[in-house]
């Protein structure tokens, strides 16, 4: 059974000012966000929604509830019986998660988590219900857009753009990506509560929560700053507003763990791997001594269709197969190839890599809501679509956070300062200038080549082989191997709910570890230490970060932009949350110019070499989509011996926190008994990076200066003169 409550308090944020904060302390057990926008893939095979549902936005009055939060929201919610992530399913279930308050005073309507807010029935917009179908209920919410827009979601009418710094192409909101194909069914979402600040297992917004335009070829900085004044009211209505649909079947990830469907293969997908949280031998935890006084996330877009020349060769390599086997071949796991026809796009998020980064931008609230509870981030984003719109999806799942636990900021939408990935601008975020490096027919471009196919000769023959043995009359080459392998993640995170694909269960076990390493060797001669100028195509965006954690001006003569970084408003110190949104190379480069993997042995290409005995290095482990890591600053005061961290015995990772205690401070990091000092800590997708050259206590931590001194080959512009000679 299917049902839908739509629920406003937009006008309670009016005439009732107070309630949001006498709710705020309280423990959500379960509530549900929607956030409805047109959709950039064009290729979606969701179904279209019904009209909209969004009885919030209609101009019938909304009778509001006046009796008080339910007491019993205060005890702990029952463990549910159904996953919170039903709700990606086009077949609906019951929520069965909270059960109807029996302290109501009249009956409960179909099970629905807002039955905690109140001990009495909520009354809902005066349009017609309508229980069974996914119908308005008011007919003017249905009325199409006058222009799409990319935050229509947000109002009734259009937005104006502002611009900061001002540029003509901002003065008016951004068009959407256009899509012949109809807009997907609308996702929901379920709250759950993380004490009265912190959401957990969220999902927030539709299949195509946001979208935006390519930048103009000749704009260097395109920010896209939407207005606030207009969404405040209508944002605080949309994070109250219900639109709820109950679904079967679960998804594979999550806010706090990313993507966890058969762990044994899909964490060995390379960079086309999804975000998973990686074991960390040093808890995360923030010690109880200290509190979190900076913090900066660089991630990458999430999940997206393959590039356009990697699109068109797989679909020539499905034509190609198709073409010369019998269907009589294909029975077993090879049936489904009978009936499937390449239908993937080129280039765009994909749903699923859509609700990653919403997920992140809740999961770093949560992490750092001391921060983030009075701080608007500062965000930038190389200018490609799929890495704004990875932006802006971030800064919706950030607010939404902040929203829920009742402190929404008027400021959002947040501006986002997008940076021209056009060849031969300075880009600290996107590689493009190094002009050595960057030619297809220089030494640099070929050495991650040749050890890649050096690699792909260990492993690719023998799967070749049983392929034709298994598929008589089909005639493959190392790069179809291959193209058929990837087919895998890409059609695996083209499903909203990350479905595991048919074509993961061709490969062995074995054979992914060997797809892991093939693309472990792609980027460590490509952007690591294995080329000599990989690394450098990094150190412009560790100057910015010295920059940032220092609160001294940019020292940097490589990729930086000099207009943009000397401007304070494109480049503002003294920030307390910045978030920077870019691919998986200029990532790989970037850990590699902070020095965070010197102690991985050069790679073997002919043997696998795991990531336990690698330091640490694995694309799967580094930049999968969705990829994040985090620089934080705390400030610390010596410790009474024993005192554990802030949140209990045990850290996420099961390590006892009575070693996490145990002599914190070690040589240059010891404080003086009268002024903590200020550590650096670097975490890459739930791991801590035990830092390298700068003295780092068994926490992985090195003071500020201790760092900043440890960052000599950025800080003298890491071969960069090399990119000319």
């Amino acid at each position: 059974m299917k049902y839908t409550v739509a629920l406003s308090f937009a006008a309670l944020a009016v005439a009732a000012p107070g309630k949001w904060n006498d709710w705020s302390d309280a423990s959500l057990e379960s509530s549900s966000v929607v956030e409805s926008t047109t959709t950039p893939v064009a290729e979606s095979t969701t179904p279209a929604p019904e009209p909209s549902t969004w009885a919030a936005w209609s101009s019938e009055p909304v009778v509001e509830t006046t009796t008080a939060p339910a007491p019993e929201t205060s005890a702990p919610a029952p463990e549910p019986t159904t996953s919170s992530w039903a709700v990606w399913s086009s077949e609906p279930v019951v929520e069965t998660s909270v059960p109807p308050a029996p302290e109501t005073s009249a009956p409960a309507p179909e099970p629905s988590t807002w039955a905690v807010w109140s001990s009495e029935p909520v009354v809902e917009t005066t349009a017609p219900p309508a229980p069974e179908t996914s119908a308005p209920p008011a007919p003017e919410t249905s009325a199409p857009a006058p222009e799409p827009s990319t935050w229509a979601v947000w109002s009734s009418e259009p937005v104006p753009v502002t611009s900061v710094p001002p540029a003509p192409e901002t003065s008016v909101p951004p068009a959407p990506v256009t899509s012949s194909a109809p807009p997907p069914a609308v996702a929901t979402s379920s709250w759950a509560p993380w004490g009265s600040a912190n959401v957990t297992s969220v999902w927030v917004g539709s299949s195509a929560p946001v979208t935006t335009p390519a930048p103009s070829a000749n704009s260097t900085s395109v920010p896209n700053a939407l207005g606030a004044g207009a969404f405040a009211l209508a944002g605080l209505a949309l994070m109250l507003s219900l639109s709820l649909t109950a679904t079967r079947a679960q998804s594979c990830d999550s806010v706090e763990d990313g993507y966890q469907c058969e762990p044994n293969i899909s964490h060995f997908w390379g960079q086309y791997s999804a975000f998973f949280s990686v074991p960390s031998e040093i808890s995360a935890d923030v010690p109880a001594n200290c509190e979190i006084t900076f913090a900066q996330i660089l991630s990458r877009h999430g999940a997206r269709d393959p590039t356009s020349s990697k699109t068109e060769l797989y679909n020539e390599t499905i034509i190609a197969l198709k073409a010369n086997v019998s269907s009589s071949a294909l029975t077993g796991k090879y049936a489904f190839l009978a009936d499937y026809e390449y239908d993937l796009g080129a280039d765009l998020l994909s749903t699923f890599g859509q609700q990653q980064l919403i997920n992140s931008g809740i999961k770093f609230y949560n992490r750092y809501a001391g921060l983030a509870a009075t701080t608007t981030p500062f965000v930038r984003a190389g200018a490609q679509t799929r890495v704004v719109e990875s932006a802006l999806n971030w800064t919706q799942g950030f607010h939404a956070a902040r929203t829920a636990a009742g402190n929404a900021d008027p400021d959002f939408p947040y501006s986002v300062l997008e940076i021209s990935e056009e060849d031969g601008q300075n880009n600290t975020l996107n590689h493009a200038v190094c002009t050595n490096f960057e030619d297809d027919d220089q030494y640099y471009a070929s050495i991650n080549e040749n050890a890649q196919e050096t690699f792909a000769a260990t492993f690719v023959p023998a799967i070749l082989a049983r392929l034709e043995a298994d598929l008589p009359g089909v005639e493959l080459t190392t790069t179809d191997v291959i193209s058929l392998m990837e087919l895998c993640p890409f059609n695996t995170v083209a499903s909203d709910t990350g479905a595991i694909s048919p074509f993961c269960r061709l490969f062995t076990e074995q054979e992914w570890h060997s797809y892991n390493y093939y693309q472990n060797v792609n980027k460590y001669y490509g952007y690591g230490a294995g080329n000599p100028l990989g690394p450098t195509q990094g150190v412009g965006w560790t100057n910015e970060l010295i920059a940032r954690l220092t609160d001294q001006p940019v020292d940097d003569h490589t990729s930086t932009n000099t207009t943009l970084d000397s401007n304070p408003d494109t480049f503002p110190l003294g920030r307390k949350l910045y978030a920077d949104f870019s691919h998986d190379n200029d990532m790989m480069a970037i850990f590699f110019a902070l020095g965070l993997y010197n102690n991985t042995p050069v790679l073997s290409n002919t043997t696998i070499v795991e990531a336990e005995q690698a330091g640490g290095y694995s694309t799967s482990w580094l930049v999968p989509f969705g990829a994040r890591m985090y620089v934080e600053k705390m400030a610390c005061a010596a410790p009474a011996f024993g005192a554990g961290p802030r949140d209990g015995a045990h850290g996420k990772f099961g390590r006892s926190n009575a070693w996490n205690a145990w002599n914190p401070w070690a040589g240059a990091n010891a404080p003086s008994s009268s002024s903590p000092q200020e550590l650096v800590r670097v975490i890459v997708n739930d791991r801590v990076i035990p830092l390298i050259g700068c003295g780092a206590d068994h926490l992985g931590r090195c003071t500020v200066d201790s760092f900043v001194e440890s960052l000599s080959f950025a800080r003298s512009g890491g071969h960069w003169d090399e990119c000319f000679s």
